[in-house]
């Protein structure tokens, strides 16, 4: 069975060869391979999730989407305190 074929296996349709990479802790994430910032986003969001935040985008002069995980507080998002 080929990869991109398997439910199992959906981060292989991706951009990159081996699917989706995500670096980062509970203040930011970058999202590398992948097609657009809009599935980035998606994947930051799910990211940041984790730690009870959502994600925002920081816009970089470099390739790789960067977004900080923004904590929310009452309704409103209020940007977490970088490490």
């Amino acid at each position: 069975m080929v990869a991109a074929c398997s439910p199992d296996q959906d981060a292989h349709l991706y951009g990159g060869f081996q699917g989706p990479q995500l670096v980062g802790n509970e203040a930011y994430v970058t999202v590398s391979y992948v097609w657009n910032e809009t599935e980035a986003q998606l994947l930051a969001d799910r990211h940041c999730a984790r730690y009870g935040k959502t994600a925002q985008y920081i816009p970089s002069i470099t390739s790789i989407p960067t977004f900080s995980c923004i904590a929310k507080v009452a309704g409103r998002e209020m940007k977490a305190a970088a490490s």
